[in-house]
């Protein structure tokens, strides 16, 4: 359950980005918590874990380190994207540079 609750912890804090998937997260444990708090029960032994709440967009919106981590996964992502851009451009021009010696006849 701490890892699961580690995990809705991480959710949480990256609302801003991925709100469906984190209402998910967060709702999954919930419902895992307290099914494991009802087998729990009968053997005597006692949770004391506490639903978690999720995080509401407009809370995150307010806070730093949502923006700080909404930030960071953008930038991250539009890096990997330049990448793949820069490399289908180098792809292309290699090919027509490639189309050209054979239309002119020379080898490589």
């Amino acid at each position: 359950m701490a890892r699961m609750d580690a995990a809705a912890d991480t959710a949480n804090s990256n609302v801003l980005l991925h709100l469906s998937a984190h209402r998910a997260v967060v709702g999954s444990i919930n419902h895992v918590g307290i099914v494991v708090g009802e087998f729990r029960g009968p053997l005597g032994i006692k949770s004391g874990r506490h639903s978690m709440e999720a995080t509401r967009w407009w809370d995150a919106v307010r806070d730093p380190a949502q923006l700080k981590n909404a930030a960071v996964e953008a930038g991250r992502k539009a890096a990997i994207g330049a990448g793949v851009a820069v490399v289908g451009i180098t792809g292309v021009w290699a090919s027509r540079a490639a189309l050209a010696r054979e239309q002119r006849g020379e080898e490589e």
